[in-house]
């Protein structure tokens, strides 16, 4: 391995350690826990992404309409909600490794990496 790769895996390992170190137990508890609370943005966060994934992958329609809204009404329009399409473009392939609990937390962090925020 040369030394930049061997710089590049340390700084990896270091920064993962922080994040767990910072973000302790949560780690322990991704798989049933958010990181927010459900009633606020993170619960739309997850919705999102669940309903993303059921209408694109599972029905295989466009997802920006969902018959899992207002019952007997047919389809609901979603162009117009806050929709994080890329984020849940990014979380697609992970649903398929993991829960959405994780998916959720995954791609959240990897949205925000993406945009430069941290």
């Amino acid at each position: 391995m040369p030394q930049s790769w061997r710089a590049h895996a340390v700084a990896l390992f270091a920064y993962a350690t922080v994040a767990i170190v910072f973000s302790w137990p949560l780690p322990l508890h991704l798989g049933t826990s958010l990181t927010g609370e459900p009633g606020g943005d993170t619960g739309v966060y997850v919705w999102n992404q669940w309903v993303f994934h059921h209408e694109l992958i599972e029905k295989g329609s466009v997802p920006y309409f969902t018959d899992t809204l207002f019952g007997g009404v047919g389809e609901t329009n979603l162009s117009l909600h806050n929709y994080t399409t890329f984020a849940d473009l990014i979380a697609i392939p992970l649903r398929t490794y993991l829960t959405v609990m994780y998916a959720c937390a995954t791609r959240s962090h990897s949205a925000r990496r993406s945009h430069g925020r941290r």
